[in-house]
């Protein structure tokens, strides 16, 4: 069954549209910001400041991410009955929670344990912040937008979410090397305030919850969209093989520069999304995201067998510019599967369907690359990418 039609033409979108879903996407860019800031910082503070291992950085780091993939279906659940305006605005005041604890883990003395537990509380805001912002900014825009321009308005939030992410690691890395650690928390404090004072200048319009339909479970919900869900986790493996052992492979094979094979994956994911961020809409059918979920496995199959530092940022490049487009391209059929009253829902957890893959995958990719090698990580990884386009065609098939 199909609530919105997959052939709806995209309304001309005017200069008013196009300003208020630009406020909403520098709002979620804001709250992603103040989450990037202290990534950079957090290892140093855990390893050199608090004196745990190496193992603990790990599942403090890691902690969010549980955080984020558990609070999904309230986020979703919140937006339906809220609003997404008002979801993002408690997103806002977590990630200003989750600075004022570093803050205090910085200036109290409570010694290494004391210290480490409020950096646990920071992630767990953090988690909980992340989850809030992206569901709820997610579904704002598309209020704003209109569902004939869904995708576009996904585009546009992915965008602000890898941006601020990107922006905010390399400020926090410069407060925290100039200023240290208590500077970096005040930041990002201060940052997610800056936000909601931005929210309160946008004025209140139609929400995601206009229109007709009954609201569905979270097990009814997720039986609509675990299709597209599937494929875009099956997808997000190669996400998680990039971020967590590209630059693990360039020094393996003795290769300078692994951050800029990063940089080129970037990069290519913002090009994609900047030139095809208002085509999304247009589609129709599984064919142009299976093409991107081929461009993808190709990028990926590079970087496995690349025999110079050249044709890895090549298949790098090819991986970002593939990858960019499938969020946005799945989350049509995801959304069209539901009814209004229910897409909140869909969002956090056609989002969790992400989280999932990126901690499962990391993991995997660790045992991966220890029995068979770092190459094949890649490989694995463009296997999946396959078994995603299968599973995307499958998205688009009607119930």
């Amino acid at each position: 069954m199909r609530f919105f039609p997959s052939n709806t033409r995209p309304p001309t979108f005017d200069i008013r549209g196009q300003q208020a879903m630009t406020a909403v996407v520098c709002v979620v860019f804001l709250g992603l910001f103040a989450m990037g800031l202290v990534l950079p910082a957090l290892p140093g503070r855990i390893q050199d400041d608090l004196g745990s291992s190496m193992l603990t950085v790990g599942w403090v780091m890691g902690i969010q991410s549980v955080a984020t993939l558990l609070s999904r279906s309230w986020a979703g659940a919140t937006t339906d009955q809220r609003g997404g305006r008002y979801t993002v605005l408690v997103g806002l005041l977590a990630m200003a929670g989750c600075g004022a604890v570093y803050g205090l883990s910085a200036l109290l003395p409570l010694g290494a344990t004391g210290g480490l537990g409020l950096l646990v509380a920071g992630r767990l805001f953090t988690g909980v912040g992340e989850g809030l912002i992206i569901t709820g900014g997610a579904a704002w825009a598309i209020g704003r937008a209109g569902m004939a321009n869904a995708g576009r308005a996904m585009s546009w939030i992915g965008l602000a979410m890898f941006g601020g992410l990107a922006v905010g690691a390399a400020v926090g890395a410069a407060i925290d090397h100039a200023f240290g650690f208590a500077t970096v928390a005040v930041a990002t404090s201060v940052v997610p305030l800056a936000g909601l004072i931005a929210t309160a200048t946008i004025a209140p319009a139609k929400t995601i919850r206009a229109g007709a339909g009954v609201a569905m479970t979270v097990q009814q919900v997720l039986g609509r969209i675990w299709r597209p869900g599937l494929a875009l986790a099956l997808s997000a493996i190669g996400f998680a093989a990039v971020s967590s052992f590209v630059v693990l492979t360039y020094g393996a094979r003795g290769w300078a520069g692994g951050a800029f094979a990063l940089t080129s994956f970037g990069t290519a994911h913002v090009v994609a999304r900047l030139l095809f961020g208002t085509w999304v809409d247009r589609t129709q059918g599984p064919s142009a995201v299976v093409t991107t979920l081929g461009v993808e496995a190709l990028g990926l199959c590079m970087l496995g067998i690349a025999p110079v530092p050249a044709v890895a940022l090549a298949g790098a490049a090819l991986c970002g510019f593939g990858f960019s487009m499938v969020y946005p391209l799945l989350a049509l059929p995801a959304l069209r599967r539901v009814p209004t009253a229910s897409q909140g829902m869909a969002i956090g957890l056609y989002d969790g369907f992400f989280d999932a893959a990126m901690g499962i995958s990391a993991l995997a990719g660790g045992f991966v690359a220890a029995w068979l090698g770092l190459p094949a990580v890649f490989l694995c990884a463009a296997l999946a990418s396959i078994f995603a386009a299968v599973a995307a065609w499958h998205a688009h098939q009607p119930t």
